[in-house]
C-alpha cells in the first residue's frame, strides 16, 4: 500500500506486539514506540 500511495502503514504483530512502519515502499520493522513516533512525525512534516 505504501508503494502505490503516499500512505503511512503501521502494523502491530498480534503475537509479539512488534511495531512496523511502511513509508514510500520501505519497511521499518521491530521499532520501539519512540522510533515509530519519530519516523511518523518526520514523515508527516515532509513537504508534499
Amino acid at each position: 500500500m505504501s508503494e502505490a500511495t503516499d500512505a503511512a502503514v503501521i502494523a502491530v504483530s498480534e503475537e509479539s506486539g512488534r511495531l512496523s512502519l511502511a513509508l514510500n515502499g520501505e519497511l521499518f520493522t521491530n521499532l520501539s514506540q519512540t522510533e515509530l513516533e519519530s519516523r511518523l512525525e518526520n514523515y508527516l512534516r515532509e513537504p508534499g
